[in-house]
């Protein structure tokens, strides 16, 4: 599992993070990685992590990049997690 992708860290990927709403209507966490913005999440054993507190960069195309993440990225993750459930609970409504 890598440390840093184009230079950045999860930590760092994970500071100019945002939550916005997919065209589906399902909150999600972007990060942009260049011109582009993509997905960002918590890896899990079944998104081919080997273990849960990875941060996965992707696309529909496929995934980008595992990170390891420090004890800070990984709550600063959840937190982000727990942002995206507030706000599909809202759109829900």
């Amino acid at each position: 599992m890598a440390k840093t992708y184009c230079g950045k860290t999860a930590g760092g990927w994970l500071r100019s993070a945002r939550v916005g709403l997919s065209a589906a209507g399902i909150a999600e966490i972007w990060v942009r990685v260049g011109s582009r913005e993509v997905l960002a999440m918590r890896g899990a054993p079944y998104a081919g992590a080997d273990r849960e507190d990875s941060l996965l960069l992707g696309e529909p195309e496929g995934q980008l990049a595992r990170l390891e993440t420090s004890t800070r990225a990984y709550n600063r993750l959840r937190t982000l997690e727990a942002d995206c459930d507030r706000m599909s609970a809202e759109v829900a409504r």
